[in-house]
């Protein structure tokens, strides 16, 4: 399948229904879908999907769920998606993260990431240091930006609060998926281009059933 409509499929806008995709996919696939009569669905666009339906419901679901699939999107992009040539593993989400997410602090959404991966998805962190570890929380609800420090939390013992909005988190990364996107369509980046045609593959998709 041609590169650049691989590139289109998998960036998909998530405002268009599952039906809108299907009868996408069929021009875009043509050769894939006459011989498996059935649609691959872009893991991403399943993933915004679900992030954006959790976001309408945030009323009656656990906010945190919306938290752990923006985890899942942005480790999946940057490990296959991204994934930079030359660039080490540890190195990949700085990298991302100063290249296309421009309004949100790298700093405690590192914290965040840090949590969520090997705390078992708690919202709680330890920073060791030589001195004294300190204690970092994280409190899900509505605020005026993606993470801000909550200026009024005050314990005895060395620790911070950051405060998270997931909508606004979510809007921050959704616009580096569109950056990344159009990168991805321009031709002179042929590293990038070359690493995304590697690392997502067609047929690895979500088959329907």
């Amino acid at each position: 399948m041609d590169l650049d409509k691989r590139i289109k499929l998998f960036f998909y806008n998530s405002r268009f229904s599952k039906k809108e995709y299907a009868e996408f996919y069929k021009r875009l696939a043509k050769d894939k879908y006459n011989k498996e009569k059935k649609i691959r669905y872009s893991p991403l666009f399943i993933l915004r999907k679900d992030i954006e339906f959790l976001l309408k419901e945030i009323r009656g679901v656990t906010p945190l769920s919306t938290i752990i699939l923006l985890h899942i999107l942005l480790e999946g992009i940057i490990s296959r998606a991204y994934n930079p040539p030359g660039v080490k593993n540890d190195r990949k989400w700085d990298e991302y993260m100063k290249k296309y997410v421009h309004n949100v602090r790298l700093k405690p959404f590192k914290i965040l990431r840090n949590a969520l991966t090997h705390n078992f998805y708690y919202l709680f962190y330890t920073n060791r240091n030589k001195n004294k570890d300190e204690k970092i929380f994280f409190n899900i609800g509505s605020y005026s930006k993606a993470i801000q420090k909550d200026r009024l939390w005050k314990r005895s013992y060395p620790s911070k609060r950051y405060l998270v909005d997931p909508k606004k988190l979510y809007i921050e990364i959704r616009k580096s998926l569109t950056l990344l996107n159009v990168d991805l369509m321009n031709k002179s980046n042929k590293d990038l281009r070359g690493q995304f045609s590697r690392k997502i593959r067609l047929k690895h998709w979500i088959l329907e059933q």
